[in-house]
């Protein structure tokens, strides 16, 4: 298969405003349904959500998956001084400069802790807030270990070509730590390749993830969430050993785990997500997890490791 996600999960293309700088933006599905904003994990862009974001446009919502600022096609702000405060502070401006209201936010990863700020300091723009995957339990050094692991200083250029050869080998490790079983193939090649761009669009101006990522403390943050908040998770997920911690300590919250491997990192997986999603913002009946109930997983997802 040589179709690029792009052309597989046709979009809009803008880009929104912020005091920080621009966002570049996809657009999917229904204008006149209620918005959701989708933010992705790290390295990637909102490429990587295109096949979510397709099927949650098919159920009639309005949705926007963006490249965070430092990532992708966005603009790279200093890294010296950002933090995820600041993120959420830029993506609170961009949505006003949009013009959006009644917003659900969404976010993995990384893209959930700035989400998380969003919310905070935007509360009057957002309806719900979706986490998926929230690095609660991790201390200072732990989160300095994962940013050495994904390593994001590319070799100098050569007549060998090392950056490309470092940024496949990253999207390989990267992506075999979110989609283990994940190999070069017709079924992986749209993702791979969008993925290894996302790399190199996101290397060579390192540092939005590398500085705010590494000094945030989610557990004192969570509970300060002002809205419902719905927590995901997957078995395979490298954080699923942190969702006990994470819905626990927000205020409102519904939760639940997708088995296997995380819908958001399986080409098929779009549909899955999109039912779940549609579920809690509909208020569908759903055997939801909640604070009492057993969370932990039955052993270590597999992924990186921090211990």
């Amino acid at each position: 298969m040589d179709l690029s996600l792009d052309t597989l999960y046709p979009s809009e293309r803008s880009y929104w405003r912020s005091p920080e700088g621009q966002f570049h933006v996809r657009r999917f599905g229904d204008k006149g349904g209620q918005a959701i904003v989708l933010l992705h994990w790290t390295p990637g862009s909102g490429a990587m959500l295109a096949h979510v974001a397709t099927a949650l446009g098919e159920k009639g919502y309005d949705v926007y998956a963006l490249d965070m600022l430092g990532f992708a096609m966005s603009d790279k702000p200093d890294p010296q001084t950002w933090t995820q405060a600041r993120h959420g502070a830029a993506l609170a401006a961009a949505l006003e400069n949009a013009g959006l209201t009644n917003v659900v936010l969404h976010g993995g990863h990384m893209g959930g802790e700035v989400a998380m700020e969003c919310a905070i300091a935007a509360p009057e723009r957002i309806s719900h807030v979706i986490l998926d995957g929230i690095a609660t339990d991790w201390s200072p050094q732990q989160r300095q270990d994962i940013i050495a692991q994904i390593g994001y200083d590319p070799p100098a250029y050569d007549t060998e070509g090392a950056p490309l050869t470092w940024g496949w080998e990253k999207t390989l490790w990267l992506w075999g730590a979110w989609a283990p079983g994940c190999t070069p193939g017709d079924r992986w090649s749209p993702t791979l390749h969008q993925a290894m761009t996302d790399v190199m669009l996101t290397a060579f101006a390192p540092g939005a993830m590398r500085t705010a990522f590494g000094i945030y403390n989610a557990a004192e943050r969570l509970p300060l969430v002002p809205k419902p908040v719905l927590a995901l998770t997957a078995d395979s997920d490298t954080l699923r050993t942190q969702f006990p911690s994470t819905v626990r300590a927000l205020q409102s919250v519904k939760g639940h785990v997708f088995e296997g491997t995380h819908p958001c990192h399986r080409p098929d997986g779009g549909p899955v997500y999109a039912e779940v999603v549609d579920a809690y913002l509909s208020g569908a009946a759903f055997a939801w997890l909640g604070k009492d109930d057993d969370l932990a997983p039955a052993e270590k997802p597999v992924g990186y490791d921090v211990d």
